[in-house]
């Protein structure tokens, strides 16, 4: 549940008459569950909960302070050491973490307006994954990419595949044929296209207009066999060799994936790398074999 969710949430409950508590990560230093600007809702006398701030006994810790604090509008911040011994019930983190709890009752509501307003203007600037295609495949990439705060825009020439009911987490759908997907759409730097579409002759319409964008990933599915039967007709056609060498394909981290739900992870995954590390090598994992005192 992203910000502008849980405003809305706030809203809903406090048109209710039901006070509110917002619990948010201000501060973090070293490892911690929760980061800076996680937020959660508190209500329904500590019953009731939406977000989360990085779960756990600390969670439960601060649903207990908030809820404390319903009966009136106050401000309070709370501040832990997660660096105690592995039998210690703040767990072995190893950081800190500073938390603020603000209670609001229903005069609060002009202030959650702003926020929501705030948030919406926020989220036009948020990165947005352009599907083409709305296969199954497309199903389980636009839900799990909307669940980490990708805005999700699905496209295809076939509205019984392309339609809200199918992809609920969409924030905006497209009918129209694949050569011209990307008209009147505004595709910048903070655009993630994908291309999942039925078959090779709609991907490589689809590639060729997304090679004219400025759009930060642009990814294929496909076997490298294909990838390179496309990539050489486009290089036949005239598109410049720096143009093809954007393309990500075969498209998502090598998880050694196999069901639909498996591939759309692995997909997911690869947006979220580009978007945090850009074209970094993939990071080491640890493992007890590789540390200090381990054969």
């Amino acid at each position: 549940m992203d910000d502008l969710e849980l405003f809305r949430k706030a809203v809903t409950l406090l048109e209710s008459e039901q006070a509110v508590a917002l619990v948010t990560v201000t501060a973090t230093t070293g490892s911690t569950p929760g980061k800076v600007g996680y937020k959660m809702l508190v209500f329904d006398g500590g019953k009731g909960t939406a977000g989360t701030v990085g779960g756990g006994l600390i969670e439960a810790k601060m649903i207990g302070e908030a809820a404390g604090m319903l009966d009136r509008p106050a401000r309070r911040t709370f501040a832990f050491s997660l660096g105690e011994t592995p039998d210690d019930e703040k767990g072995i983190c190893g950081g800190s973490i500073e938390f603020v709890v603000e209670t609001f009752d229903t005069s609060a509501l002009p202030v959650f307006a702003e926020r929501i307003h705030a948030a919406e203007e926020d989220r036009t600037q948020s990165p947005t994954v352009i599907l083409c295609g709305a296969g199954h495949l497309s199903h389980f990439i636009a839900r799990y990419a909307r669940s980490v705060h990708f805005r999700v825009i699905v496209c295809d020439d076939r509205s019984e595949y392309a339609n809200a009911e199918r992809f609920p987490d969409a924030e905006k759908i497209i009918v129209q044929g694949f050569e011209r997907v990307f008209d009147g759409m505004q595709v910048d730097d903070h655009s993630y296209i994908v291309i999942v579409t039925r078959g090779h002759t709609c991907d490589q319409v689809v590639l060729e207009q997304a090679l004219k964008t400025p759009a930060r990933y642009i990814g294929m599915i496909g076997s490298r066999r294909k990838t390179l039967t496309i990539l050489e007709k486009l290089r036949t056609r005239g598109v410049p060799q720096e143009q093809l060498d954007r393309v990500y394909s075969p498209i998502g981290l090598a998880i050694g994936a196999v069901t639909p739900e498996e591939i759309a992870l692995s997909i997911v995954c690869e947006l979220v790398k580009i978007r945090r590390l850009g074209d970094e090598p993939p990071v080491d994992h640890m493992t007890l074999s590789r540390r200090e005192g381990h054969p």
